[in-house]
């Protein structure tokens, strides 16, 4: 007598014969196709060190699979009753698909764009000159002005934003402290310091005018002194909040820091107190002060002051939920520096500050990236309005506004021909416009089809 659980062994088997005797087994795909490879997505593993960034660019690759299964039938069929199913599967990038040998530029949090070129393993060196980011390291704002903002784009459509880890926060501020002597490094536990500092003056200030005051500190220590920073008080706003920065100072050496300060055309005191505080990493905080004598405006003193702006879209299109590059010129017209400068994009409406130089000397120019976020409900299809706004200490503000199309997300293959480049940017614009909640899972896979089919 054959039991119940043999009974059903037996029948499995049986049907698995019959299977097989038409020609169609039961485990595997009756029929596969197998489409062509394509990124899918792409990620960068960074590091900052004292010449710059090691860049290493990977991408993911996927092939659409199609299996067409088929049902045990008892006799031989050509095709199976069951709809084909699609599956995806990740793949290894074939080396025309990898990053190899492709120009990759960065675009630094103070809008300058530093490019190289990527090797066989798609890692690629991008040399930095720490000194020209305008980024005081002992500032408190430092790590915050560092950890964002940088950049990564390539000719081929990768846009991607650098993740930048505290690791790299700390080696950019020492990188930046030793290329600017202003050294972020802290000694070894137990070095002691002793520092003496008075205020000085070096170009008298003049009502609606300027001048260069700093502070003067020498450590009379046996031991080097670290992160050593000044911040003035007082009761005129000009000259209150200034931080100067030291870094390290040697026993027996002097630094001296300035800064030149341009003064409103009236003011209520014109002998103000100035308090200076020092602090250190290995000593005694302490304080002096001085004060100093504001002169009248020189006639015929005062200088034309104005800032220059042109600016363009790096892009033609962008889509919803991604960023506008806008790379502009930015010039000092006046005979004076122009200080402590801001920028503000703004893109239908919704503001994004960037990084801008500190100070432009009187004539000076440079070219600079700034971004601005695309609204989730921008309008496919519709000019969305940009405007780049500067300002700065006792400068007139200066706006430039421009327009940029926002891109349709469909596409239409009886017209269109997308080559893998093309594939790849539209692909990440349309998982912009995901992620910002522009499109639905269901728009998204629709379109994401669309464009697959459109492949040349």
């Amino acid at each position: 007598m054959i039991r119940p659980a043999s009974r059903r062994r037996l029948r499995l088997l049986l049907l698995a014969i019959v299977a097989g005797a038409a020609g169609c087994a039961t485990t595997e795909p009756y029929a596969q196709r197998r489409g062509t490879p394509y990124v899918k997505s792409t990620t960068v593993e960074a590091s900052a060190g004292p010449s710059g960034y090691r860049i290493s660019v990977i991408a993911r690759c996927q092939a659409q699979v199609v299996n067409i299964w088929c049902e045990p039938l008892a006799e031989r069929r050509t095709s199976c009753k069951k709809p084909p199913t699609v599956t995806r599967a990740e793949l290894d990038c074939p080396k025309e698909l990898e990053f190899r040998n492709v120009l990759v530029s960065l675009r630094a949090p103070w809008g300058a764009i530093y490019s190289a070129t990527s090797d066989e393993r798609s890692t690629v060196d991008i040399a930095i000159d720490w000194a020209k980011s305008g980024i005081d390291p002992l500032s408190d704002g430092a790590a915050t002005q560092l950890s964002s903002s940088w950049l990564v784009t390539t000719r081929e459509g990768l846009s991607l934003e650098l993740r930048v880890t505290p690791q790299d926060v700390e080696a950019m501020r020492t990188a930046i402290g030793e290329a600017t002597d202003t050294q972020y490094a802290a000694g070894a536990i137990g070095e002691r310091a002793v520092l003496k500092a008075e205020l000085v003056e070096s170009e008298p200030m003049t009502i609606g005018g300027a001048g260069t005051i700093g502070v003067s500190i020498t450590n009379s220590g046996p031991q080097p002194a670290y992160r050593v920073i000044a911040k003035l008080k007082s009761g005129v706003e000009a000259l209150d909040g200034i931080q100067l920065s030291f870094g390290r100072i040697d026993p027996g050496k002097t630094k001296v820091r300035t800064r030149r300060i341009p003064l409103p055309p009236a003011l209520d005191d014109r002998a103000p107190i100035v308090l200076a505080n020092i602090s250190y990493a290995n000593g005694e905080e302490l304080s002096v002060k001085r004060r100093f004598n504001i002169g009248a405006e020189v006639a015929g003193a005062v200088q034309q002051q104005g800032l220059g702006l042109n600016c363009k879209s790096v892009s033609s299109e962008v889509s919803p939920g991604e960023r506008v590059r806008v790379q502009c010129e930015l010039r000092n017209k006046s005979r004076a520096p122009a200080s402590e400068l801001k920028v503000v994009v703004a893109v239908g409406g919704a503001l994004k500050p960037n990084l801008a130089p500190k100070k432009l000397a009187a004539g000076e120019a440079v070219t600079l990236e700034f971004v601005g976020d695309v609204p989730g409900g921008a309008k496919q299809g519709a000019d969305l309005p940009v405007r780049v706004t500067v300002s700065g200490v006792d400068v007139p503000p200066v706006t430039q506004s421009l327009a940029i199309r926002v891109a349709s997300l469909a596409v239409k293959c009886k017209i269109e021909k997308l080559t893998r480049e093309q594939y790849r940017a539209k692909r990440k614009r349309l998982q912009a416009a995901f992620d910002a909640g522009a499109l639905t899972q269901k728009e998204l896979d629709k379109y994401d089809a669309e464009l697959v089919s459109c492949l040349q």
